[in-house]
């Protein structure tokens, strides 16, 4: 692309700068060829992969590198899931310079169109792939993405063929859950849930899609545990049933429940009228006792669509819901007070970032973009967004907290 061009998308964007000769969609890179016990019962299966190293290439190719999900760790260091245009497969990238220069760290036996990663540290991460012709793998990383050693699940008579990878989450070093969607009928979403004592060295599995435990109906968003044996899951049932999909373990996932959230104060009554379709996301905690879930439901009545966000300040004991000034968009908290909002087009055809800066009580509206995306804040004024305008895509950052962006140019180096 000439550069001319990648200044014209940069301005179409709204961005700042088209600087340092970088361009949006055209990346330049060069190709790199004491544990808790399982509880007794309980069989441990482990079938490890060799580890593996990613061979060396010197040779130089150009395409366009688009990153589809962002999670940086600090101002250098983070972690994305992306893929090149125009070619198949999910790449796992690790960056150590705020995102200017990223390197493909996907395992080498890894493939997938999609994918979920836990990162501990920057160098300590696990990571699960969607491709599952050759069994599910979850793999695990202590030295950025270097090596990589590979666990595979024994998944029994689970069918695999149509089933999808979700949820990749940990509680610490050593427990951790691992989501696996299977097929189901129209409208329902049958669900396994594997679960490791040891750091992923092995995995159980604690629900199967036939019992009761997880039903089946509903399309589930995600698994969360906030300790070794409290956690959740959510689910979205707007084309489905009424009511909130909100389930509870307090075993580590051996067995569930499904609790009620208070309504919300406007309107009342929202999760009892058969009429609602609602959908929770999987609950965000920043410390033991403080943390955020998001609600919408589809209201009738001619109310339409609201989205609340649910606040927890006892490790999630109760929660209160604060309405949101905007029922879609994406929304991002780094505590209990300060959290962002991109929504839009309005009227105006401008997407329209709101902040808070008292748990969701009040918003105020920063400078108006062109760009949608989603955000990714470290501190109250660093954050990044993955920002969309049709087909064009540019990584974007900001030092104000989002009064203005600055795009920054890619550059891919990785297998």
């Amino acid at each position: 692309m000439k550069a001319w061009m990648v200044c014209l998308l940069a301005l179409s964007l709204g961005l700042s700068a088209c600087a340092g000769g970088g361009g949006m969609q055209v990346a330049t890179f060069t190709p790199q060829g004491a544990p808790t016990a399982a509880p007794t019962g309980e069989t441990p299966t482990r079938a490890v992969v060799a580890p593996t190293t990613a061979a060396t290439d010197t040779g130089l190719i150009r395409g366009a590198l688009l990153l589809d999900e962002l999670r940086m760790q600090d101002a250098l260091n983070g972690w994305a899931l992306g893929r090149v245009s125009g070619q198949p497969g999910a790449l796992l990238l690790r960056t150590a310079d705020s995102g200017y220069t990223w390197q493909s760290v996907t395992p080498p036996h890894a493939a997938g169109e999609s994918a979920d990663w836990y990162a501990w540290t920057s160098e300590d991460v696990w990571a699960v792939f969607s491709d599952l012709k050759n069994g599910l793998t979850v793999w695990r990383t202590q030295d950025g993405g270097t090596n990589w050693d590979g666990v595979r699940i024994d998944t029994g008579d689970l069918p695999l063929d149509g089933a999808r990878v979700g949820t990749l989450t940990f509680s610490d070093r050593l427990n951790g859950w691992l989501l696996l969607h299977l097929p189901g009928e129209e409208g329902r979403d049958p669900v396994a849930l594997f679960k490791t004592y040891d750091g992923g060295l092995s995995w159980n599995r604690l629900t199967d899609p036939t019992g009761d435990a997880l039903p089946g109906v509903c399309a589930k968003t995600g698994v969360f545990f906030l300790t070794d044996l409290l956690g959740w899951v959510t689910g979205d049932c707007r084309a489905a049933i009424p009511g909130l999909y909100l389930f509870q373990s307090g075993d580590g996932g051996k067995s569930w429940a499904q609790i009620h959230l208070p309504d919300p104060p406007d309107p009342p009554g929202v999760f009892d009228e058969p009429a609602n379709r609602c959908a929770a996301l999987p609950p965000q905690f920043f410390n033991p006792q403080e943390g955020i879930m998001r609600v919408t439901c589809k209201i009738t009545g001619g109310v339409g669509e609201r989205s609340w966000v649910y606040r927890s300040t006892n490790g999630g004991r109760d929660w209160s819901a604060v309405a949101l000034p905007s029922a879609g968009g994406n929304l991002e908290w780094i505590d209990l007070l300060h959290g962002w909002l991109i929504s839009g087009p309005g009227d105006d055809g401008m997407h329209h970032i709101q902040v808070s800066e008292d748990g969701g009580q009040t918003w105020r509206e920063q400078t108006p973009v062109s760009w949608d995306g989603r955000l990714d804040f470290i501190t109250w004024t660093v954050g990044w967004g993955l920002a969309r305008l049709d087909n064009a895509f540019a990584l974007v950052k900001t030092t104000n907290g989002g009064q203005t962006w600055e795009q920054i140019p890619l550059r891919w180096v990785g297998p």
